[in-house]
């Protein structure tokens, strides 16, 4: 049984619709932030049949360096194709890691956010944000103060030949 959420900002916007719309003050409530729902430019990756073995062989086979190693049963990727990584698609990024987690309903060790760049940041971006090279040469991860583990790999930096298969 769900529990039954309230709604203050209706509650209190009724009350104030009350007091303020007879002296000419309009008052509104579910107020768009933006023009259109936002649909997100992202891949998800999953398997078909979720099971306590994880990704069988073959399927790690065929997942990039990067990808293969990863133990989640969805991975939430975002391409950064035309521009670099910053501040605000990072962030960006991190909203929308957490609103699928929150929507999809899963726990964390579930979901992996992966950020895919064919451009690579500067050396400060990376220390800003405490990004570490993991695994395989172009692979990243971070811990942000937010939660969660954000992976970032730079295509340009990932050897010609695939890790999956050394396994």
């Amino acid at each position: 049984m769900k529990d039954k959420k309230t709604y203050w900002h209706c509650l209190v916007g009724e009350t104030l619709k009350v007091l303020l719309e007879p002296v000419g003050i309009e008052v509104r409530m579910e107020v768009p932030v933006v023009s259109a729902p936002p649909i997100a430019d992202l891949i998800l990756i999953q398997r078909k049949e979720v099971s306590e073995q994880g990704w069988t062989q073959e399927q790690r086979l065929r997942l990039a360096d990067g990808l293969c190693d990863l133990d989640a049963d969805q991975i939430l990727v975002e391409l950064k194709i035309t521009e670099s990584l910053n501040e605000d698609a990072l962030m960006q990024f991190s909203v929308y890691d957490h609103l699928y987690l929150k929507s999809s309903q899963l726990k964390r060790h579930h979901l992996r956010g992966v950020i895919i760049s064919s451009i690579t940041s500067q050396k400060d971006f990376l220390q800003k944000y405490s990004f570490k090279p993991i695994g395989p040469a172009g692979v990243y991860e971070c811990k942000p103060t937010w939660g969660g583990v954000v992976r970032l790999i730079f295509l340009n930096e990932l050897a010609d030949e695939s890790h999956a298969t050394l396994r």
